[in-house]
């Protein structure tokens, strides 16, 4: 789970490396509770780490990993235990969970 004034690596194809997460999106309150963000959620976001054309610029993104374990519709419980992928390589199953709620967005990427 990725709360406010996390910092969070970014696992695409744009050059970005490291995000900064400002806020959670559709998230609901409670009296003295962070918001947080766990897999498949949009969040807004700065990019701390990339090249110049890219940084310190606001952008929504959404959660892709996390590595604690969270349960399936059908009744399988998926979580991630390398967060980091030297390569970059977006892994199929999570990909696809992103891909059914957020067409537009996961359509752009490569």
């Amino acid at each position: 789970m990725a709360g406010n004034n996390a910092r969070v690596n970014c696992a695409d194809s744009t050059g970005a490396k490291n995000m900064y997460i400002i806020s959670v999106n559709g998230t609901k309150g409670r009296l003295n509770r962070l918001p947080s963000a766990c897999s498949r959620d949009v969040v807004v976001a700065t990019v701390k780490k990339a090249r110049l054309d890219l940084r310190k610029k606001v952008m929504p993104a959404f959660i892709v990993r996390q590595r604690k374990a969270w349960r399936h519709k059908d009744a399988v419980f998926i979580y991630f235990e390398v967060m980091y992928n030297p390569l970059m390589v977006l892994l199929h199953l999570t990909f696809r969970h992103c891909h059914k709620l957020w067409t537009g967005e996961t359509g752009m990427c490569n």
